[in-house]
């Protein structure tokens, strides 16, 4: 069978599902909830809203959010700093998974440090850093990222 060649362009160009996202395994770890408090004093970006309690994601929670992972690249960021930025390449990240509760919904709250193959296990505040480091919300419920933040630069 054959393809016009527009609709071949047009699907290379435009559509970012023709190229499905595949995830890198090792590079996220769950944070304790005891680094939750840290979030709300964030240096060089709006940390997660407020938030009622923590929660401990389960692997099955884990694997879910990074199952969705690839719909990251969609959303550009709404807050601070790199205002309509987005994350290219998830893959590029080390990622830190935080479960927050937030207006009594469980939520996942995402730190991403580029390059970093293997994250900490303890939040780290970075201060500067730009779209190499960010922050983003994760609603399990209804698999949808929101809150986008990029760190600033000095």
């Amino acid at each position: 069978m054959s393809y016009p060649v527009t609709l071949v362009v047009l699907c290379g160009l435009v559509f970012s599902s023709c190229h499905p996202f595949v995830l890198e395994p090792g590079r996220s770890v769950v944070l304790p909830e005891d680094q939750a408090p840290f979030t709300q004093s964030l240096c060089s970006r709006p940390g997660p809203p407020p938030f009622d309690g923590t929660w401990t994601p389960s692997q099955e929670d884990v694997a879910a959010l990074e199952a969705n992972l690839g719909k990251l690249r969609r959303l550009r960021a709404d807050q601070c700093c790199f205002l309509g930025v987005k994350v290219e390449d998830p893959n590029s990240y080390g990622r830190q998974y935080l479960g927050l509760v937030i207006d009594g919904r469980r939520m996942v709250y995402i730190i991403g440090i580029f390059g970093s193959s293997k994250p900490f296990n303890a939040l780290r505040d970075y201060c500067d850093g730009g779209d190499g480091l960010f922050g983003v919300l994760y609603d399990p419920k209804t698999e949808r990222f929101s809150d986008l933040a990029f760190n600033g630069f000095a």
